[in-house]
């Protein structure tokens, strides 16, 4: 039976390996209010759905699966005020390439380099 399992699962992720490819046509807006900063926030960003599979810890002969947002593309985040706070570009969910930081007034306060993640600078 675990064998069967195993062939499904493989198969499985052989036909779903493109589902993480595709990007959709535009970005999408969120609002959120961030408790910590006590702010309204609002994001303007692409996104990927990704298929997650993990073995079920329970049985340890099924697997259990998720689909999940990654941001990748053009991103943007914005002040209460309605200005651009910053803008990049995100790479499966990690800051990529050139990422410019504005004031709450519109002008570019500084600008950093980032290679899969890291800031170089």
């Amino acid at each position: 039976m675990k064998v069967k399992t195993a062939a499904l699962f493989f198969l499985l992720l052989l036909g779903l390996s493109s589902l993480g490819q595709d990007q959709n046509d535009g970005g999408k807006t969120y609002y959120y209010y961030d408790d910590i900063n006590q702010k309204k926030v609002k994001e303007i960003f692409h996104y990927v759905e990704v298929l997650k599979i993990f073995p079920n810890k329970q049985t340890g002969e099924e697997y259990l699966d998720t689909i999940i947002k990654v941001k990748h593309g053009p991103y943007c985040r914005y002040y209460e005020n309605g200005q651009l706070m910053k803008s990049g570009y995100y790479k499966n969910n990690t800051p990529d390439s050139v990422w410019i930081f504005y004031t709450p007034e519109g002008k570019i306060d500084k600008r950093e380099l980032y290679r899969y993640g890291k800031l170089i600078q």
